[in-house]
């Protein structure tokens, strides 16, 4: 769900440079909203396929339950495609709009700037919004070793790969843990921001100690 959004922001990013001044904010808001609704379901919707084909099994020689997958070879061809697309989609979607703003920025400031050559501001540009590049990266290696594990492992006992389900749980928690690190240093504008907010809070609190021990 993550990646869908954040993917999403992406495209509204390269939208919104590729209309400029006619971009419409109170349309993308509405956009966004109806986004917001239809993405969880469609997501559901894809993977709706799990309800019916697990089923439990009772075994009273280890008095526990199975849970146990009936697969045919053609919904395991399904679930690996739609693994697949959910893990490629949204970060090749994010990378080509990253691009694209790169791109039509470029362009822009060609018109404007002759003097300068074209590949010179399209190394400008870049630097410039080089964090749009490397966060998708990033996001990528963090979520590869819960889909490697999503495409290896399966509905079976637990005791025999503990390890396994315990670091596929613990892993699947990574992308929001190190959203500083793959949205904030990658980005000047976001470290500067950062950096600010910091020292502000940081005076405030020396105020307010001064304040109580005068």
């Amino acid at each position: 769900m993550s990646n869908w959004l954040n993917t999403c922001v992406g495209i509204e990013r390269a939208i919104a440079v590729f209309k400029g001044i006619n971009f419409n904010k109170r349309q993308s808001r509405r956009i966004a909203r109806r986004t917001l609704c239809i993405l969880p379901f469609f997501i559901l919707g894809t993977m709706s396929y799990e309800l019916v084909q697990r089923d439990l099994f009772d075994d009273y020689e280890e008095q526990r339950v199975w849970c146990v997958i009936r697969h045919s070879q053609s919904v395991q061809v399904y679930t690996t495609v739609v693994q697949y697309f959910h893990f490629v989609a949204p970060f090749s979607a994010n990378l080509f709009a990253t691009l694209f703003i790169i791109l039509k920025l470029t362009r822009q400031q060609a018109i404007l700037r002759t003097h300068i050559s074209y590949q010179q501001q399209l190394l400008n540009k870049f630097n410039e919004h080089k964090h749009l590049v490397i966060s998708p990266i990033v996001l990528v290696i963090l979520l590869s070793p819960r889909f490697l594990i999503s495409l290896s492992s399966g509905c079976v006992k637990a005791s025999r790969s503990p390890w396994l389900y315990l670091f596929g749980y613990f892993i699947s928690f990574t992308p929001s843990s190190f959203i500083f690190i793959t949205f904030v240093l990658p980005s000047t504008f976001y470290k500067k921001q950062f950096k600010k907010t910091i020292n502000t809070w940081w005076q405030r609190l020396t105020r307010a100690i001064r304040a109580r021990n005068p």
